[in-house]
């Protein structure tokens, strides 16, 4: 591979890293994140099959080495598995305007107060919270969202309370923060 290759796919890998860190925050928000998780792997799984079909049944630039092949295939189907979940959140929110979101009673179940850091608590200082996980019922089921601020503070367990919900294009629900 030529050195500006190399440079392409270093940036498209540190420009993937950087829509993950964007976009993982509303990903592990989203109300049905179990769901979402596994139609993203399997849309990603299927599409990386039916390009790696394609790819070897249709395509002039397959590598003779069956050690190119593998690495060739096993990169195409990491790529679709690791993209499809970001092209489905994106898409999901494609176009819908945060005033879009529904006001929707919940019942508060408990809200933890985090501190959260890559580099761990520096020693002998009482850190502030900086995340804040809110436990709530909706529907009958227990769901879990993360925020940089207290959500309710002062609720007691049990209390009915409002929480703006907004629904994307392919049906997955997330907090307005």
């Amino acid at each position: 591979m030529s050195k500006f290759s190399w440079i392409t796919v270093g940036l498209i890998i540190l420009g993937m890293v950087a829509a993950y860190t964007q976009e993982l925050p509303v990903m592990m928000n989203y109300l049905q994140v179990g769901m979402f998780w596994r139609t993203g792997l399997l849309i990603g799984l299927f599409t990386g099959v039916a390009v790696l079909l394609f790819f070897f049944f249709r395509s002039s630039y397959v590598p003779e080495d069956a050690v190119a092949k593998m690495r060739l295939g096993s990169s195409i189907l990491f790529t679709c598995l690791m993209l499809c979940p970001l092209f489905l959140s994106w898409t999901n929110r494609l176009g819908i305007p945060l005033d879009n979101a529904q006001e929707t009673l919940v019942i508060f179940e408990s809200e933890q107060a985090r501190y959260s850091s890559r580099f761990g608590n520096p020693a002998g200082t009482k850190q502030q919270a900086n995340q804040f996980i809110l436990f709530f019922f909706k529907d009958g089921r227990l769901v879990r969202v993360n925020g940089q601020h207290p959500f309710f503070p002062g609720a007691q367990r049990g209390d009915t309370l409002p929480l703006k919900i907004n629904t994307g294009r392919w049906g997955y629900q997330w907090v307005v923060l």
